[in-house]
């Protein structure tokens, strides 16, 4: 018997394997597709049952459905296009789906007095005095009455020094008219009637004549070189104007030639080596000259006429004319005076 199932087993092992049958695929094949459920087709199956197939619906509810309606309500989606109709425009409202719709222009504020604050004392800092700085030395205004032009001239800076800047102002306004021509006008010209402007209460200056160049000045005028000017101050007596020159320019270092023309605008001053001074009775914008022979005591004596031919107009046309006009060869000073160069206005 063991002898037997020796035998067997050897033949078994030294026996080739037998050949499959081309029909025994075929039927094993056959056997496979008949049941599914024995290949491992059914994993997949397996699969999508490990994994929620309801998830989608559970991210779909957690989600609320709702939302959309109100993201669409709080955006101005739900704003209608305005609608034209009659020439008007009618424009909707949006409102929220979850709550009724509100008209601000309908509601009401409360009803409640609303009482002002009263100031804080410690928050409140008092307003500073302004208090006026004195100004050392104001600026003058000088204005051309033919051209037309004003100037604001500061003649002296903060330190008292005279200012480059007020000498080309000075230059500039006093050009001539008729040629335009600026020659460097004599600095002592502008110092002389600062200082006078200052003692009348700084009025209005008015100039009339500074640089003049020929056929519109005669030769030896002072005009002519930048070293004459014809002006007045508004509002102020040229009589007062010419004493304070007298006065002036006895204590000046360099003289001055004073010019008064009663029948005129304007009163003439200049520089030069010594004092001069003339009244000239021609009429305004004639030619010529009228000075009279003692300037100093028709001026003096001018006032005593005046107050005589007011009070006796009848005794004053018996009297002896004191303002007789003689040739200006025989004055003391004037525009076509004697040819010394002192005398030369």
């Amino acid at each position: 018997m063991l002898t037997t199932l020796l035998f067997t087993l050897l033949l078994n092992q030294t026996s080739p394997a037998p050949a499959t049958h081309p029909a025994a695929k075929s039927a094993h094949a056959a056997r496979l597709t008949a049941h599914p459920a024995s290949k491992p087709a059914a994993r997949p199956a397996v699969k999508s049952a490990t994994k929620p197939a309801a998830r989608p619906a559970v991210k779909s509810a957690t989600k609320p459905a709702a939302r959309p309606a109100v993201k669409s309500a709080s955006k101005p989606a739900a704003r209608p296009e305005p609608e034209k109709t009659g020439g008007r425009v009618i424009s909707g409202t949006a409102t929220k789906g979850t709550s009724a719709p509100v008209r601000l222009i309908n509601a009401r504020s409360p009803e409640r007095v609303v009482e002002g604050k009263k100031p804080d004392k410690r928050k409140i800092r008092p307003a500073e005095e302004k208090r006026p700085q004195a100004v050392h030395f104001p600026p003058m205004g000088i204005y051309n009455i033919h051209r037309q032009e004003f100037a604001s001239i500061r003649v002296y800076d903060e330190t008292g020094h005279l200012r480059p800047r007020a000498l080309e102002e000075f230059n500039r306004i006093a050009r001539c008219l008729h040629t335009g021509v600026q020659l460097p006008m004599d600095y002592r010209l502008l110092t002389e009637v600062y200082q006078a402007w200052l003692h009348f209460g700084m009025p209005s200056v008015t100039l009339f004549s500074g640089c003049r160049q020929a056929p519109y000045a005669t030769p030896g005028s002072r005009h002519n070189f930048g070293l004459a000017l014809d002006f007045n101050f508004d509002g102020v007596p040229r009589r007062e104007v010419i004493a304070y020159f007298l006065q002036r320019r006895e204590k000046t270092a360099h003289g001055m030639g004073v010019g008064y023309y009663p029948n005129s605008y304007h009163v003439h001053v200049d520089v030069r080596d010594k004092n001069a001074f003339w009244v000239d009775l021609q009429q305004g914008g004639e030619k010529g000259t009228a000075t009279v022979a003692d300037p100093m005591r028709w001026f003096l004596e001018e006032n005593t006429r005046r107050r005589q031919a007011e009070t006796t107009p009848e005794r004053m046309g018996k009297a002896r004319p004191v303002t007789a006009a003689l040739p200006a060869e025989a004055t003391e000073g004037g525009e076509e005076g004697r040819p010394d160069e002192n005398a030369l206005q």
